[in-house]
């Protein structure tokens, strides 16, 4: 664990001081992992082929569940690149990466890069997070007075990051947390891992599912809210929660109903809820809801017919639903809204540059606050949370996980306030030109980009064949 910076030159006298400590955590399956010098999470020598070792992950639940527990598996650092078969899991954090060092003067004092055991509990990471953060901040303290703690964090990392700050914040150094499609309240998709197990294109990795149930921080994102209509035989159909249909969905209700218990208290009112700002993806189709069948069979989809009729959000990142991005105790807290993916949210160059324009208030106001309040005196501004933006342009991609080699990459989508026949222009990496098609009336379009080289690609769509990308993404091809 330790400061590791994105490379590339940068213009010093253009980068903002800080005088405080800079944490970034990244999410489930995002920091790569080793044993004796082994990859057992990761990438292989040649940064091209990833490795995924079942027998060395799968410890048993009750083990890592032991904070006292170690089979010698340790976190290697952030996943920095795209990983073959992975990237439409976990998005690489090269850009929001860059965007720091570019915008910040980071070292190895002010700068901590946390990759964590995404195996184990939540709750085990918060207290090891609060571990690496106390000798860095007080190292820090002997150059500058009264230094802070400010949290970025991606997906799981979130609420490792918001269980830090509840309950192993004793002293106050945190002043804030950013997140970034943080599941506060679930994901449907790892309740379709435990059940189903992960989907690759076409291919369903069922044996994969026995693996996650042994993996305690997979449960701490199950749904805690009602999202399954139990419709087995005599069942009424209502929506329920996992935890009270766990009898049919073959899981422990043991590590089923402690998830709910674990989101339970992270969404609960607390005194320093107000510290969270998340950062909600909206625009794509993601999973909301499953249909359990006799036998255990459950079906997850993009339906939201299960959210009550008034919500109006009805998608989220592609990963996480809005309806869990944000977290249940809202007093104080100040909600941002993206137009982007789960990955593009700290892959996307939009999204890195939010984030650092995030970053640099939060570090005026750090460089403003009363010394008399700190720490952990400030008031909180007011709440604020101005709905998902129903105005404005914005744009949703339809993106598989994974394209067959040697076929025609299709890539389909839908955009709201633009005109029909307006043209969209999609680039792919590696390709000699952008590929151009039109909006048809009823906001749908599709971009054929032929046949694509195998590998990991950036997708970035825009407005003009050499504009700005308003949305991006990652495809695979094998």
């Amino acid at each position: 664990m330790g400061g590791h910076l994105a490379e590339g030159p940068h213009d010093a006298a253009e980068r903002m001081p800080v005088r405080h400590l800079l944490v970034l955590l990244p999410g489930i399956l995002g920091s790569s992992l080793r044993r004796d010098g082994r990859v057992a999470w990761g990438l292989s020598a040649d940064m091209r082929t990833a490795v995924r070792d079942p027998d060395l992950l799968a410890a048993g639940y009750d083990a890592l569940c032991d904070p006292g527990f170690d089979d010698g598996i340790r976190p290697d650092g952030l996943m920095a690149v795209p990983v073959p078969y992975l990237s439409r899991v976990l998005g690489p954090y090269g850009a929001l990466r860059r965007e720091l060092r570019a915008r910040f003067e980071l070292d190895d004092l002010n700068y901590l890069e946390f990759p964590y055991d995404w195996r184990r509990p939540v709750a085990v990471n918060s207290a090891r997070l609060a571990a690496a953060i106390r000798p860095r901040l007080t190292a820090l303290a002997e150059r500058v007075d009264g230094p802070r703690v400010v949290i970025v964090a991606h997906s799981m990392g979130g609420l490792v990051a918001t269980h830090y700050l509840r309950h192993h914040d004793h002293d106050g150094d945190c002043h804030r947390v950013i997140t970034a499609g943080t599941p506060f309240r679930g994901s449907v998709k790892a309740l379709d891992y435990l059940v189903n197990g992960p989907k690759f294109g076409p291919a369903r990795l069922r044996r994969l599912a026995g693996t996650f149930r042994e993996v305690p921080g997979v449960y701490d994102l199950l749904p805690m809210y009602r999202t399954v209509a139990d419709r087995r035989a005599g069942a009424a159909g209502e929506a329920r929660r996992p935890a009270e249909i766990v009898d049919g969905l073959d899981l422990d209700a043991a590590r089923v109903r402690a998830s709910r218990a674990f989101l339970a208290d992270l969404n609960s009112p607390h005194e320093r809820s107000g510290l969270v700002r998340p950062l909600v993806g909206y625009g794509q189709r993601t999973l909301q809801q499953a249909t359990l069948r006799g036998g255990g069979r459950l079906k997850c989809s993009k339906d939201a017919d299960l959210l009550p009729a008034e919500y109006s959000a009805r998608d989220g990142d592609g990963t996480v639903p809005v309806v869990s991005a944000w977290p249940g105790a809202r007093d104080g807290v100040v909600v941002g809204y993206g137009n982007d993916g789960h990955n593009g949210l700290v892959d996307g160059a939009v999204s890195a540059e939010r984030i650092a324009l995030m970053l640099t208030d939060v570090l005026d106001d750090l460089n403003d606050e009363d010394p008399a309040l700190a720490p952990g005196g400030a008031p909180f501004p007011p709440a604020h949370d101005p709905g998902v933006p129903r105005a404005g342009r914005r744009l949703c991609l339809d993106v598989d996980d994974l394209y067959p080699a040697e076929t025609a990459v299709r890539i389909a989508g839908r955009a709201a306030g633009h005109a029909p026949e307006t043209k969209l222009w999609a680039r792919v990496s590696g390709a000699p030109a952008p590929v151009a098609c039109e909006i048809a009336e009823d906001g749908s379009f599709r971009f054929d980009l032929g046949a694509v080289e195998p590998g990991v690609h950036t997708l970035s769509v825009s407005d003009a064949p050499d504009g700005p990308a308003a949305i991006g993404d990652v495809i695979e091809v094998a």
